[in-house]
C-alpha cells in the first residue's frame, strides 16, 4: 500500500497570501497524490470582535492601502481568483474553530473555500455568528450542530493545539508548508510547490 506524503499547511483565513496559496494547493491536489493537513495560525489574534481598519493595522495611508489592494487584485486576477478590495481585517478565531470541525469531523474541504470567499470576496466579518452560520450552510453542513460548536466552543482546544504547533514549528508567517524536515514559506508559485512536494 502506497503511503502518501502529508503536507502541513499553516494558514489563516484573513491572510491574502494564504488565499492565494490555497488556490495553488488545490490545483496541485488535482495533479499529484498527497495528503494535506491544515494547521490554523494566529495571524492577528488580538483583532477586536468588530474588526480593525487595515490602515491602522498596517499604519499606512488610504492611498497606500489602495496601492496594496491594487497589487493584490492583480495577483488574484492572474490566478483567476475573485477578490474585492479590503478595508478591514477581522478576528478569525471562531472561523478557525468551525473550519477544524468541518474538516476533521466531516472531511469537508470546501469549508475553507467558503471562509476565504466570505472574507476576500464578500468582505464579511468572520467573527460574526451569522456569517459563520452562512458559511456552514453553504458548505452543506448541519446548521444546528454548527451553532452548538460555536456557542459551546467545542473545538476551542483543537485550535489551541493548532496554535501550539505553530510555535513548535517556529512558524512566524503564513502560508508555511512543512513536509518531513523541510519548510517552505510564502505564497510560492505552482512550480515551486510542485518541486517541494516531489523532492524525496
Amino acid at each position: 500500500m502506497k503511503i502518501l506524503k502529508k503536507i502541513k499547511v499553516f494558514t489563516d483565513y484573513v491572510c491574502p497570501w494564504c488565499y492565494l496559496g490555497h488556490s495553488r494547493v488545490k490545483k496541485l491536489m488535482k495533479n499529484l497524490d498527497f495528503n494535506i493537513e491544515i494547521i490554523h495560525f494566529p495571524l492577528h489574534p488580538n483583532t477586536p470582535n468588530k474588526g480593525l481598519k487595515l490602515i491602522e493595522l498596517f499604519n499606512c495611508s488610504e492611498k497606500d492601502l489602495e496601492f496594496k489592494n491594487e497589487n493584490m487584485a492583480a495577483l488574484m486576477k492572474n490566478e483567476d481568483i475573485k477578490f474585492n478590495y479590503r478595508t478591514h481585517t477581522y478576528n478569525s478565531r471562531l472561523a478557525q474553530e468551525i473550519g477544524v470541525w468541518g474538516y476533521e469531523i466531516y472531511k469537508n474541504f470546501d469549508i475553507h473555500d467558503r471562509f476565504y470567499e466570505a472574507y476576500f470576496i464578500e468582505n464579511k466579518n468572520l467573527n460574526d455568528k451569522n456569517i459563520l452560520i452562512e458559511v456552514i450552510e453553504k458548505s452543506g453542513l448541519n446548521i444546528i450542530e454548527g451553532e452548538k460548536v460555536i456557542n459551546k466552543r467545542l473545538f476551542k482546544n483543537k485550535v489551541d493545539e493548532h496554535w501550539s504547533q505553530s510555535y513548535q514549528y517556529r512558524v512566524t508567517g503564513v502560508p508555511t508548508y512543512v513536509l518531513n524536515n523541510r519548510t517552505l514559506v510564502g505564497a510560492q508559485s505552482y512550480e515551486v510547490l510542485e518541486k517541494f512536494i516531489n523532492v524525496n
